[in-house]
This record gives C-alpha cells, sequence and structure tokens, in this order.
C-alpha cells in the first residue's frame, strides 16, 4: 500500500468532519481536506511515474495536514468582532473612478517598463515576445519596479467594486477594472497573478447557493492547471504533442510538489532559521541597507523524475524550524483560517478580502507557501482595501456577505 493512501485517509477524515459540522462545502475546513485528499490520490494513482514518498515525509504532512484542520477548529471558537457596521457616516467620494484611473495609469506604466525591458523589433509577433518577456522579467528578478505596485492596487480595486456592485448597485466600472487587472496579471507574467485574480473575486462574489459554490471551488484546480499549461503551450509548435503536454503539466503543477517536498525531507539541508520563513522582512531590511542575507524566492529544480522547483506549502516551515516548525506555523494559520471565516458574519469589507487572499493560499498548499512569501502582497491589498472603504464607505449588509 503507497504511503500517500494515509494523507487520503486523514485529508478524507478532516473534509467530512468539517462538514458534518459547517455544512458548508465553502468552508476553509472543507477545501483544505478536499485538496489534499485529491492531491494524495492522484499521487497514488500514478505511483509508478513519481518517486515514492518516504515515511519521514509523510509523518511531516499528517502533523502539518492535521494540526492545520485542528487550528481551524480553534479559529472558530473565537468570538466575533464587536465593530461598528460597515457604512457607517456614509459620504460621497469618487472612488470608483479613481481605481480605474490609477490602475490604466499603472497598467500603462507597466507596459512601458515590459517594453524597456524586451524592445519589439520589426517582423516580431506579440507571441514571441510575450514568451521572451517573462525570462527578460526573471533576469530581473521579476520585478517591475514601482510600476509593479499598480497590480496589488488594481486587484483590491477590483474586490471593492465587487462588493460595492453586492451591496449597492452594479457598476459599470467594476468590468473595466476586471479588465484592467487581467492586463497587470497577464503582462506582469507570474502565472500564479491569474489564479490569485480568480480566488479573489471568487471569494468576493461568491454565491449564496452551496451548489453553485461547490462547482466554482472544484473549477479552480481545474483553472490552476489549465493557466500554467496554456502559459507552458506559448512556444510549443506541435499540435500532436498536446495531450502528453497537458498531462505532463497537470503533474507538474499539481502532485509533482509532493515529490519535490520528499526529496528536501531526505536531503539534510541546513536549517535556515527563519530566512525562509520571514523572507520579505529581510528584504525590506536590505532595501534600506542593512546587511543581511535574503534567500532566493524561485527555488531549484530538484533531481526527481517530475522535476518541479515548488516545494508544498510546508517547505519553508521546514527548512527553518524543522517538525516543529511545520507544526506550529500550520497550527497558526489554521486558526487563522478559521477565525477569519468567522469574522465574516460582520461584513467588514477588509476581512472578506482577507478571506479571499486566504482563500487563493489555501488552494495553493499543494503548490509552494502563499502566505509569508507574499506578506507584502497581502499587506498592499489589505490596505488599499481599508483605504478604500474609509473614502467611500461601503453600506453595511452584514447578511448579504455571509458565506
Amino acid at each position: 500500500m503507497s504511503n500517500m493512501l494515509l494523507i487520503s485517509l486523514l485529508s478524507f477524515i478532516c473534509l467530512a468532519t468539517h462538514l458534518a459540522l459547517e455544512r458548508n462545502p465553502g468552508h476553509p475546513g472543507v477545501i483544505h481536506g478536499a485538496i489534499w485528499l485529491l492531491i494524495s490520490l492522484g499521487y497514488t494513482s500514478v505511483q509508478t511515474e513519481m518517486d515514492v514518498v518516504s515515511t519521514r515525509t509523510i509523518i511531516v504532512l499528517i502533523i502539518g495536514i492535521l494540526v492545520f484542520s485542528i487550528g481551524i477548529f480553534w479559529g472558530g471558537e473565537f468570538k466575533n468582532l464587536n465593530l461598528s457596521k460597515p457604512g457607517s457616516n456614509r459620504r460621497y467620494f469618487p472612488i470608483q473612478f479613481v481605481i480605474v484611473l490609477v490602475s490604466a495609469i499603472g497598467l500603462a506604466l507597466l507596459l512601458g517598463k515590459a517594453f524597456e525591458y524586451l524592445p519589439i523589433n520589426r517582423g516580431t509577433s506579440w507571441l514571441a515576445w510575450y514568451t521572451s518577456l517573462r525570462s527578460a522579467v526573471s533576469q530581473r528578478n521579476g520585478s517591475f519596479g514601482l510600476a509593479g505596485y499598480g497590480l496589488n492596487f488594481c486587484f483590491a480595486g477590483v474586490a471593492y467594486l465587487i462588493l460595492y456592485s453586492r451591496r449597492e448597485r452594479f457598476t459599470p466600472w467594476l468590468m473595466l477594472c476586471i479588465t484592467l487587472a487581467l492586463g497587470f496579471a497577464i503582462f506582469s507574467t507570474g502565472r500564479t497573478y491569474l489564479v490569485l485574480l480568480i480566488c479573489m473575486i471568487l471569494g468576493t462574489a461568491m454565491p449564496r447557493r452551496w451548489r453553485t459554490r461547490a462547482l466554482l471551488l472544484l473549477l479552480v484546480p481545474l483553472l490552476i492547471v489549465m493557466v500554467t499549461w496554456l502559459a507552458g503551450r506559448f512556444d510549443s509548435t506541435s499540435s500532436s504533442a498536446l495531450r502528453s503536454s497537458f498531462e505532463l503539466h497537470a503533474k507538474m503543477y499539481s502532485i509533482s510538489a509532493v515529490g519535490s517536498f520528499d526529496y528536501l525531507v531526505n536531503s539534510n539541508f541546513p536549517q535556515t532559521w527563519g530566512s525562509m520563513t520571514f523572507r520579505t522582512p529581510l528584504a525590506v531590511l536590505q532595501s534600506l541597507g542593512i546587511p543581511v542575507e535574503v534567500p532566493e524566492l524561485v527555488q531549484p529544480h530538484p533531481p526527481t523524475r517530475i522535476p518541479a522547483n515548488v516545494y508544498t506549502v510546508f517547505s519553508p516551515y521546514y527548512r527553518d524550524f524543522g517538525l516543529i516548525g511545520v507544526g506550529f506555523f500550520m497550527l497558526l494559520l489554521g486558526t487563522l483560517h478559521g477565525w477569519v471565516f468567522r469574522q465574516l458574519k460582520a461584513g467588514i469589507p477588509i476581512i472578506i478580502v482577507a478571506n479571499a487572499l486566504l482563500f487563493y493560499a489555501l488552494f495553493m498548499q499543494f503548490f509552494q507557501d502563499q502566505y509569508f512569501s507574499l506578506m507584502s502582497q497581502w499587506i498592499q491589498i489589505l490596505g488599499w482595501t481599508y483605504v478604500f472603504n474609509k473614502l467611500q464607505p461601503l453600506p453595511g449588509t452584514a447578511n448579504r456577505d455571509r458565506p
């Protein structure tokens, strides 16, 4: 029997328990159990093509999954926030126009930077230019400089305008903002930006009928695979390789991270004592001129059967503090998920957006850590959401936003 079947059994127990107690397929405990159930069963089904996962790695996975689920229970028991209802002291501010205008300017600046990184020569097709743009941006550590900050502003704007449309009335500015956000996601060349945008839209515009929620939740993993596969197909010309390319990308961007993590666990890498988990604060200190060492965000490809340079959500915590680090941080993150989900009843915009961001990070657990590694992005998106709601407070309709 494959060791991964133990993960399947544990994941099913977590899923069934949360579903029985909450009766909500959108609950983080249900989503968490479903994700690891699918990943573990998928890994088992193609075991002959993958590396055998060691007992040591299975123990780490069991601890991480179990304490995360326990944390969700714990966080859900905390008291609700006792804050004034959103929308009090309402006043008018042309926030919709400002969001779209600033986002449009930001996208124009980002495109200008992209053309600076990679000029278009005569005879070069747009497809060939875009295919090379990702490499050009990677050579600059994936940064567009100040122009890149417009993405977080625009994404926060999408979330705010969705809440405005749900609580007040539909606004055409929303469609313009989503279009600009798609432009940011595409030309920033980060494959996960599209997934983040999709999860933010789903997290803020989640329908009330549970069947519709369940269908949308099942579509997200498929979208993750499709986005990464299509991105990889830009430079492929052979139509006969379409099926094999899809299968390879499906394995590479879904289950192969488990094999990469197994390689990490059994390679006796030296502990990094917090530099992987807290990379963002270290990068800020380095930018201020303080001599600190910042680890590379993009990790090397391991020598596994299907090499993928992603190592699941557990990687930075294990590299930093071993099994104790996995247990502590997964318990902390699970508690945060449970607490934020319970606070949704208050209808506070920044909590709803925070839940959408956690929704994205939760879906990406099988891929890589998107909690601490994106700390700067989370702060920016939540900060802009707070500013938007301060400038033009949304009406308080907590029941309508209830998951």
